[in-house]
């Protein structure tokens, strides 16, 4: 019946429009942090302060991966650069590198190093891996995609790519007691046009909507 029509149309444009608004919040959210990384084309975040008795304080387990048949340009399509920013608390050297995860572990193997396993309120919480082992400077080794070394702030920039990642901080000689701060920055080049594309979306799913009820009202 045209009752019953009409009630499902207030029905519809309800759901269409309630889909609407949380299309447009999430675009109003990405338009805000895109407006956020124009000053200086970064999302940072500042961890809180990274200290360890060992050699190393790593974050392993950074997977990007594609499935199986899936083409490695789909990761770089991403277009997503990360960096990483850390400053020794004496201000003294300091070293800051990113490698494949397995090329690290060797590198580390037997060596005495903290594992970021998550972050809780800016403050990391850590997975004690034991060992005895010295190791070598960490500038000296050839593994590093990124790497920087030197006194104050040091940084690194890595264009995300297709693999298993780990990060590793450490003195730049390789000696134990590492005690730093450290910011991580992201740069997503599509931020913009996927923000402008979902307020796009979502002005147009709340017309809908606003269209059904005003029907179903008549």
């Amino acid at each position: 019946t045209m009752r019953g029509s009409r009630i499902a149309a207030m029905g519809a444009g309800s759901l269409v429009g309630l889909v609407a608004l949380v299309v447009l919040a999430s675009g109003l959210a990405l338009g805000a942090a895109y407006l956020v990384q124009q000053d200086d084309g970064y999302l940072d975040v500042t961890l809180n302060r990274l200290d360890s008795e060992t050699a190393a304080i790593t974050a392993e387990q950074i997977d990007m991966r594609t499935e199986p048949g899936t083409p490695r340009w789909v990761i770089d399509a991403l277009d997503t650069d990360v960096r990483l920013q850390v400053t020794a608390a004496d201000a003294g050297p300091v070293f800051v590198g990113i490698a494949r995860e397995a090329d690290l572990d060797r590198y580390l193997t037997g060596v005495a190093h903290d594992e970021i396993r998550d972050v809780d309120d800016l403050e990391a919480r850590f997975w004690a891996r034991a060992g005895e082992a010295e190791v070598a400077p960490p500038a000296d080794e050839a593994i590093w995609e990124v790497s920087a070394v030197g006194d104050g702030t040091q940084e690194v920039v890595w264009e995300a790519a297709d693999g298993r990642w780990a990060v590793a901080v450490m003195n730049a000689d390789g000696s134990p007691v590492v005690d730093v701060t450290g910011s991580i920055g992201v740069s997503i080049s599509w931020i913009f046009p996927l923000a402008v594309g979902l307020l796009i979306v979502g002005a147009l799913l709340l017309a809908a909507g606003i269209l059904l009820i005003v029907f179903g009202a008549k």
